[in-house]
């Protein structure tokens, strides 16, 4: 650290990059040292907005005397990066997903392991929301029960950016979106033991855009999913509801969150729709935070075993779908040498 600043490095200055680069940029423990994107001219753009080293190649940012490394780039290259900075003794905050399959997410668990003093994190910024942090709390001090919820969650189209259709290159609808979901729903509402799934390819070509789901979670609760990318932006496009003894909980998108904890009980309503994005959904508590933790002041609970608890999901999701069957999640493996 440089006068109890954290030297940061950005690869990837598309949406996610320049979220980040507005947050961090704007905390006083952080130094925001290097940037690349293979767009040279916006490397250079960015570098001189930000003061920053712009570096026109990975090798050339890991060793520009960064500490920590933000993975922003196409889903994809996610996993080579993120080894790549572990190996050179960088700690790393990487954009959802961890990586596209789960060998790529063994294998940087594995490297975490052998360089136990490197911290890792993924980014479920939806779990530092507003609406889904009081979520949370309801349900953690069990004045709400979920024994059945229900997920709505779509979009109006998988166009922006452009690698988002490319599902080699994105994963997918079910991996560069719904991965934000099942890790929401085990955040809220315990652990999922058994997927049941269809999905359907109706509208991109080669993608599965459709996908109608089953979980069975803990405590014998159950959640239904419903989910595709080929909507409208119609409000909300994203919606949770989760029932307990006469008590219920909804979320519309980051925005609202309304609550009632009994039949005589008044519904209870917070907005924060006024809220910019950057804190609505969650971005910014989630970079103070994970840079806190950097800083050894605070710490950050979204590790690698998250991010590897998701794919194990989506890879039953998957699996379910597939097959046409239900999928224990434990027998999708999570240690290489099963």
């Amino acid at each position: 650290m440089t006068n109890n600043k954290v030297k940061v490095g950005i690869v990837g200055l598309g949406y996610a990059g320049k979220i980040h680069l507005e947050i961090l940029s704007s905390l006083k423990n952080v130094c925001v040292l290097a940037v690349s994107d293979r767009d040279q001219k916006l490397t250079r753009q960015i570098a001189i907005q930000y003061n920053a080293t712009p570096c026109f190649d990975f090798d050339s940012l890991l060793s520009s005397g960064i500490e920590v490394l933000y993975v922003c780039t196409p889903n994809a290259y996610h996993a080579q990066q993120t080894l790549g900075a572990i190996a050179s003794g960088i700690h790393v905050f990487s954009e959802k997903p961890m990586a596209l399959n789960l060998n790529d997410a063994r294998r940087i668990t594995m490297a975490l392991n052998e360089k136990n003093n490197i911290k890792y994190s993924v980014g479920f910024n939806r779990r530092f929301s507003p609406v889904y942090r009081i979520a949370h709390e309801l349900l953690r001090t069990e004045k709400i029960e979920p024994y059945v919820s229900c997920v709505k969650s779509v979009r109006g189209g998988s166009f922006v950016p452009p690698w988002v259709v490319d599902a080699e290159i994105s994963g997918g609808f079910l991996y560069d979106s719904l991965v934000h979901v099942v890790d929401l729903i085990e955040y809220l509402l315990g652990s999922i033991d058994t997927v049941y799934c269809v999905s359907n390819s109706k509208v991109y070509k080669g993608v599965m855009d459709e996908f109608v789901c089953i979980f069975s979670l803990s405590e014998g609760n159950i959640c239904s999913l419903v989910a595709t990318c080929h909507a409208t932006w119609s409000y909300p496009w994203e919606r949770f509801e989760i029932i307990g003894k006469h008590s219920c909980l909804s979320i519309e998108e980051t925005n609202t969150i309304r609550y009632s904890l009994g039949l005589n009980k008044k519904d209870k309503e917070y907005n924060y729709s006024h809220l910019s994005n950057l804190v609505k959904a969650g971005y910014e508590y989630q970079d103070k935070s994970f840079v806190r933790w950097i800083l050894g002041t605070k710490t950050h609970d979204v590790d690698q075993n998250v991010g590897l608890r998701s794919l194990q999901i989506l890879e039953a999701m998957s699996c379910s779908a597939t097959r046409r069957e239900p999928i224990e999640v434990k027998h999708i493996s999570k240690n290489p040498s099963d």
